[in-house]
């Protein structure tokens, strides 16, 4: 298998990976039962086989599914060979869940389509110009939302820059800024979140107007497709 992203929208996550020749969107959910995962197959499928996690206090029910058969056996689903837009809904359970469980399949054309901004939130401050500009060493400085209503810790790891003069700046915790205003006044900068969730972002670099953060586990390029001025589609780059 191979992973190839994730989309982000609200609250609500599509993961993207594909098996053989198969591409399958996934939605993890949850109901009163525990955990449900919607699987979805954009272009159909051949026959898939799916390992799942074993274990005393682990069940297993399908719940839903619409253009695919599926079953179960020995702690592995079986998907069989799937129409195009196939949707299937699988129960985890701490215990066995007997009867109709009551469930509704996500919309993955609308969970795989750009949402609205989560982090409307911006920082503004003015910034410091050094006194003398015409020194070996001019160091300005820019101030960094310490405080910001996210709670998270602004340890500054990378650093890049657009064609426009905005930077785009990650932190070790995983979290990617949009900073603008970095001009020869830096009287208006502005600090915007744009991306988060990275595992230990160590460093990015902007290629195309496109931002890549290369995290412990992978490196991640970004996509705001509606130019809301947050990433919405996390694109797995490389992970070799």
């Amino acid at each position: 298998g191979k992973f190839i992203g994730f989309h982000q929208r609200e609250n609500k996550n599509v993961l993207v990976y594909q098996i053989n020749d198969s591409e399958i969107q996934e939605h993890p959910w949850y109901n009163e039962h525990g955990l449900v995962r919607n699987f979805y197959f954009p272009k159909g499928s051949e026959s898939i086989k799916l390992s799942l996690p074993t274990g005393e206090n682990c069940f297993y029910k399908i719940i839903a599914n619409k253009g695919v058969t599926a079953t179960l056996t020995n702690k592995t689903l079986v998907i069989n060979k799937s129409t195009p837009g196939a949707t299937l809904s699988l129960q985890v359970s701490k215990k066995e869940v007997v009867g109709h469980v009551k469930h509704i399949s996500p919309n993955f054309k609308l969970l795989t389509s750009p949402g609205p901004d989560l982090w409307g939130w911006e920082y503004k401050a003015k910034g410091s110009l050094a006194v003398n500009q015409n020194g070996s060493h001019v160091q300005d400085q820019i101030p960094v939302p310490i405080n910001n209503p996210y709670g998270t810790s602004m340890m500054l790891t990378g650093l890049s820059f657009f064609d426009d003069g905005r930077a785009a700046v990650c932190t070790l915790q995983g979290d990617v800024w949009i900073v603008s205003g970095l001009d020869q006044k830096l009287e208006k900068v502005t600090w915007k979140r744009y991306a988060s969730g990275i595992e230990i972002a160590l460093g990015l670099l902007i290629v195309n107007d496109k931002v890549l953060v290369a995290g412990r586990d992978r490196i991640t390029r970004l996509h705001d497709r509606n130019n809301d001025g947050m990433a919405d589609y996390y694109e797995s780059f490389c992970q070799d």
